[in-house]
């Protein structure tokens, strides 16, 4: 276990360094001994959900590598598990987390795929969990991540919008992706001059801010 994890957690730098091939020859080690220990008990959950963590950096290592179908393939596996373990427990809060992080994840690969319909669908989930989440515990982190999932849902929705072989693109979905601006609006930081924002307030501020151009531009056109 402890041989396991000491990969994973240098795994981890060698991702940082964007040392990738050498990351996933740690990562893929890794999961050879978490296959085994839930073949070794396959009524675990916690050994299931400890094998997800190794599946989704595995999933960023390929998307990092631009293997976008062998990452989508991943974060599926790990939705499939963490969805199975919410439905057994639905009140616990690490697992309403756990799904909507991978709902969010797998939107954005399916989103570069193309597979536009799945993205939203996902975006959706991603939003409903969130929400679920802030409302066992309201703190400021619980509504930031309910506000940059709907974010995150309205660039799918103007990428899907902006594709002309997709047919749902319309001024309907692009309201959509305003309404859900509209509602992430008020827990989007806006910093004061000289102040550092942590790297998620951050992530959430230019992702508002690069959707909300986009769409202030297509509604310039109508």
């Amino acid at each position: 276990t402890q041989y396991g994890f000491a990969l994973k957690r240098l795994g981890a730098i060698l991702i940082v360094g964007n040392a990738l091939a050498e990351a996933e020859n740690c990562y893929r080690t890794a999961l050879k001994m978490d296959d085994a220990a839930v073949a070794a008990a396959p009524g675990d959950t916690s050994l299931r959900l400890n094998r997800t963590f190794t599946l989704s950096d595995l999933a960023l290592i390929l998307n990092n590598k631009k293997d976008l179908q062998g990452s989508a393939a991943l974060y599926e596996d790990v939705l499939q598990t963490r969805r199975a373990a919410l439905a057994a427990d639905p009140g616990n809060a690490r697992y309403v987390s756990l799904t909507a992080s991978t709902s969010v994840k797998l939107a954005g690969v399916y989103a570069f795929l193309k597979r536009y319909r799945e993205a939203i669908v996902l975006g959706h989930e991603a939003v409903r969990l969130r929400d679920r989440r802030a409302a066992l515990a309201s703190g400021y982190a619980e509504r930031r991540d309910a506000a940059d999932a709907r974010v995150r849902l309205a660039l799918v929705i103007l990428d899907a919008a902006d594709d002309p072989a997709f047919r749902a693109a319309s001024v309907e979905r692009r309201l959509d992706a305003e309404e859900l601006l509209r509602q992430a609006g008020p827990t989007v930081p806006n910093p004061q001059p000289n102040q550092v924002l942590s790297p998620a307030d951050e992530q959430l501020r230019a992702n508002f801010q690069n959707a909300r151009h986009r769409l202030d531009r297509i509604f310039q056109n109508f």
